[in-house]
């Protein structure tokens, strides 16, 4: 049984002096320019060790017998970085007693060398970097700094440089320019005289590559039984021989890579109302797709018998006050599920599917009353208006000036809300400037990625409680979400295919 699980306040561990270090680069020329210069005075001073172990992950061990006092000793070796580590111990003993404790383990030396660089760098950049030097030894004293260089990399001015520093930072810059691309292996050695001797040395690495725009062409046409199909390609002449590179994929459909997701579709019995709803849209539409773009997951499934069949259960989700819950017989109905469900029904008439009789009233009926009863702060329908003004007016019964009001609190919803207020908008038939001014905005928060785009979740709403747990949305969601909107208002726009390549890319996850 676990007694005690002892801590420690933070230590601070300083890397004991080694033996001299020896190569560990390419050629000679930067082993030996990247020793430690000599201090003046004809003595010789500390050799550091060169530091190349920057683990993130310290030690790890999965279990450990605890002696009969309580107390285990687990020996390890630190990485190399001049960081702090935290500690976490967890203790267990039969099925009921356990426990754990952090604490944290600062690593640290008297004099330190931590490099300053870029992430990358292309060739032809000419740029300062360098090192930062901590002087933690209480009195000023002389540095020398001293960069070793291996790659496609050129130093412009003199390798080693000399300070007089006083306690604390101070920037050590060397003049650099990119030469071809590669990977550039650095060695920066450091040498401190003041109140006592020390030196630090540590490697690095640095990128040089190329920025690239990836080209993506796509060609699509029909194949005969038994016949073939042939396309060309032309390889551009301005390819970098180093970096260059064609991929070519070849796909019967783009909805290929969606055969595991669409059998959990068909077969996964799904038992809430809002799985329930997400499933029968996506069915809807691959069975609107099926004859287009065969999948063996449906080769054999009636999808328009499912989807009716599913629609008939969704009566037994009503609750007493005409809206919908979760499960079926609940009593508390959902705003939010409510409005995605007339949504789906709307979606299911256009189609030509039966849905339940009165149903699609008895809904429009519950949200429209539940708008009218001015709801309080933060409660259910409040944090639903838009996608409840969505509904209804798609429903054919707008509430514009809603619609208008809710815009000018634009900044105090989420993105998905937004997304829902912008259809709402023009559902409704809006005429103002407030569907054109929503729609710029909604598109400045695209993320373009080379050659795709998505909607980033805004992480800042994850902060207020009562959002985190009630929304639904993620950047997929979100991203399909706007595309729906961009190929209603605006199918030529110039985001519509990034964000589709975006969410191709995105069925793998």
């Amino acid at each position: 049984m676990l007694r005690t699980l002892k801590s420690s306040a933070p230590s601070k561990a300083r890397a004991a002096p080694a033996s001299k270090a020896s190569g560990g680069l390419a050629s000679d020329s930067v082993a030996a320019a990247a020793e430690a210069p000599a201090f003046t005075g004809g003595d010789d001073g500390p050799v550091p060790t060169l530091r190349t172990d920057f683990r993130v992950l310290a030690h790890w061990v999965g279990a450990v017998p605890v002696g009969a006092n309580g107390t285990v000793s687990v020996p390890f070796t630190l990485p190399q970085s001049l960081t702090t580590y935290r500690v976490l111990a967890v203790a267990t003993s039969g099925a009921d007693d356990f426990g754990g404790a952090t604490s944290t383990l600062e690593i640290r030396q008297p004099f330190m060398v931590q490099p300053a660089l870029p992430r990358f760098v292309t060739p032809g950049d000419t740029f300062e970097a360098g090192a930062v030097v901590q002087n933690q030894t209480g009195a000023p004293g002389r540095a020398t700094l001293a960069m070793a260089i291996d790659g496609p990399l050129t130093i412009d001015g003199p390798a080693t440089q000399t300070q007089t520093i006083a306690e604390g930072p101070t920037e050590f810059r060397f003049k650099l320019r990119a030469t071809a691309l590669g990977t550039v292996k650095l060695r920066l050695t450091g040498t401190f005289s003041g109140a006592s001797r020390e030196a630090d040395a540590v490697a690095a690495e640095l990128p040089v590559r190329r920025t690239q725009r990836l080209e993506t062409v796509v060609a699509a046409g029909t194949v005969d039984a038994g016949g073939t199909a042939t396309e060309q390609l032309a390889v551009p002449t301005d390819v970098e021989p180093e970096s260059g590179r064609l991929e070519s994929t070849v796909s019967s459909s783009a909805l290929a890579g969606l055969q595991t997701g669409v059998e959990s579709l068909v077969q996964y019995p799904y038992g809430c109302l809002e799985q329930r709803t997400s499933r029968i849209r996506a069915l809807l539409m691959l069975a609107d797709l099926k004859s287009i773009f065969p999948l063996n997951a449906i080769g054999q499934t009636d999808l328009r018998t499912v989807v009716i069949n599913e629609l008939a259960r969704i009566p037994n989700y009503r609750t007493p006050d005409g809206g919908l819950g979760y499960w079926e017989g609940g009593t508390t109905a959902d705003p939010y599920l409510t409005a995605r469900v007339l949504g789906l029904l709307l979606d299911a008439e256009r189609l030509g599917l039966p849905v339940p009789t009165d149903l699609r009233a008895g809904i429009v009926a519950y949200l429209t009353g539940a708008l009218e009863q001015s709801p309080a702060r933060f409660d259910s329908v409040w944090m639903s208006r838009a996608s409840i003004l969505e509904a209804l007016a798609r429903a054919g019964s707008p509430h514009n000036a809603l619609a208008a009001q809710l815009f000018r609190q634009r900044w105090d919803l989420p993105i998905d809300q937004q997304i829902d207020l912008l259809r709402a908008l023009v559902e409704g038939g809006d005429r103002s400037a407030a569907a054109p001014t929503l729609y710029r905005e909604l598109l400045s928060s695209v993320r373009v990625e080379a050659d795709q785009a998505f909607v980033q979740q805004d992480r800042s709403w994850d902060d207020v409680g009562v959002w985190a747990w009630y929304r639904f949305s993620d950047d997929t969601h979100l991203t399909a979400a706007l595309l729906s909107v961009v190929a209603q208002v605006d199918p030529d726009g110039v985001l519509s295919g990034p964000m589709a390549r975006w969410l191709l890319a995105q069925r793998g996850k």
